[in-house]
C-alpha cells in the first residue's frame, strides 16, 4: 500500500494541484484502498508533507479551505473530513487511470459484456472488468457486491441524466439509501422503468447485501446465476437511461 501510495503521489505532483487538489486526491486513494473513509486535516497535510507534495501548511487555513471545497464534507468523527459521494465517480473517472494496473483486466463476458461501457466512463469499464474477473474467479460475495454498486451508479446517473437528481438526494445534498432510490424510481414520477424492473432491482440490492454484511453466509454461483438474466436486463435498461 505505501508503495502504491507513493507512486500515486508522485503521478499527482506533476499535475500542478493545490494543496486543495492534492488532499482530495489523497483521500480519494485511501478510501479506494479501503485504509478509511474519514480522516482530520492534519493527517492529511501530514501526508502531503511526508509524500514531499507540499511543504508545512497553515492548518486552520487548510482546514476552512477543504470544507469549502465542493468534493469534501464533515465526516462522523469530530474535527474529521470525508468525499462527498456524489463526488466519487467523478473522482474515480480521473485518478483511477494513475494508479498501477488501472486498465481494465481482460476476462470473458460471464454477466456483463466487457464492451458495454467502452466509450463511457472509465471507472464503468473498470466495475464490468472486475464484476466479470470476480465471478470467472469464484469470488461472488465480491461479484454479488459490484453487481449492486454498478446498478447503483447507473441508477443515480439515470436520475441526474433526467434533470431529476434533487429527488434522491437529502437535505445536505447527499444521495438516500439504494432501497429508497429504488422506490423513488418505481413511482414513475422521474423516470420511466419496464414491468419488473424494481423487482429485478431489489433483488440485486439484497444479493449484494447479502455479500458485504451477512456474517455467515457466502454468497454462491447458483445465486449469482439466478440473478444473472435480469441483471442483463436492467443494466442495460439503466444505461440506456443514463446516456
Amino acid at each position: 500500500m505505501q508503495t502504491e501510495l507513493r507512486q500515486f503521489a508522485q503521478k499527482i505532483a506533476k499535475n500542478g494541484l493545490t494543496e486543495v487538489g492534492c488532499a482530495v486526491a489523497l483521500m480519494w486513494f485511501l478510501e479506494r484502498g479501503r485504509t478509511t473513509t474519514e480522516v482530520t486535516p492534519a493527517y492529511l497535510a501530514e501526508l502531503m508533507h511526508d509524500l514531499a507534495l507540499k511543504g508545512r501548511v497553515n492548518l486552520t487555513r487548510f482546514r476552512e479551505q477543504l470544507l469549502r471545497n465542493s468534493d469534501v464534507i464533515k465526516g462522523k468523527t469530530s474535527g474529521s473530513v470525508r468525499l462527498r459521494l456524489a463526488s466519487k465517480s467523478r473522482l474515480d473517472d480521473k485518478y483511477l487511470p494513475l494508479c498501477r494496473n488501472s486498465e481494465p483486466v481482460q476476462t470473458d463476458d460471464h454477466l456483463i459484456r466487457a464492451d458495454l461501457f467502452a466509450t463511457g466512463p472509465a471507472y464503468l469499464a473498470r466495475l464490468v472488468a472486475e464484476i466479470n474477473g470476480c465471478y470467472h474467479y469464484g469470488f461472488y460475495n465480491g461479484c454479488a457486491v459490484l453487481c449492486r454498486r454498478l446498478m447503483e451508479r447507473l441508477l443515480i446517473s439515470a436520475f441526474e441524466k433526467q434533470g431529476h437528481g434533487s429527488a434522491i438526494r437529502d437535505g445536505l445534498g447527499e444521495y438516500m439509501a439504494l432501497a429508497d432510490i429504488i422506490g423513488r424510481a418505481a413511482s414513475g414520477h422521474h423516470i420511466k422503468l419496464s414491468r419488473g424492473t424494481q423487482g429485478a432491482m431489489s433483488a440485486i440490492k439484497s444479493l449484494g447485501d447479502l455479500g458485504a454484511h451477512h456474517p455467515f453466509h457466502m454468497v454462491r454461483q447458483r445465486e449469482v446465476d439466478d440473478h444473472r438474466l435480469d441483471f442483463a436486463k436492467v443494466i442495460s435498461e439503466l444505461d440506456a437511461l443514463a446516456k
